[in-house]
């Protein structure tokens, strides 16, 4: 029943390109498949690194310093120990479409409108907020 529609749609909506595309998707199903959920797997990880895992690092590092100095200077001192992570702590991009290693982040990026208030906050917010509550 759906075969004909399916068929008039691909054939006057998408043109040659379209149709060799959806082709091309229906022949190798598996590998698009794979590859789909290899990115999503990548990006669930980094919205965890984001969410959680950066978070409770910040307030180890603010534990073990004591929350003692300015707030500038524990900043400062944060993304030092930020930039010695290893690569495989990644963190969403700006436009959350990729990610990057959460050693590359400037303290300033901020997550996308549709995630809740909480983790709208930048790294520096959120940082602010840690040593009020530690002090």
């Amino acid at each position: 029943m759906f075969g004909p529609i399916i068929d008039r749609m691909l054939h006057f909506n998408l043109g040659k390109v379209g149709r060799a595309i959806v082709t091309l998707i229906q022949e190798n199903m598996l590998i698009f498949l794979v590859l789909f959920i290899a990115y999503a797997s990548c990006m669930l990880y980094a919205k965890y690194v984001r969410t959680r895992l950066i978070p409770e690092k910040m307030k180890d590092f603010l534990i073990s310093r004591k929350a003692s100095g300015t707030l500038d200077e524990l900043f400062s001192q944060w993304l030092a120990e930020r930039q010695t992570w290893p690569k495989y702590l990644v963190v969403p991009t700006s436009n959350e479409l990729w990610i990057k290693p959460a050693s590359h982040m400037t303290g300033n990026e901020k997550m996308l409108f549709y995630t809740t208030d909480s983790q709208k906050m930048t790294e520096n917010e959120l940082f602010t907020i840690l040593v009020k509550e530690l002090r």
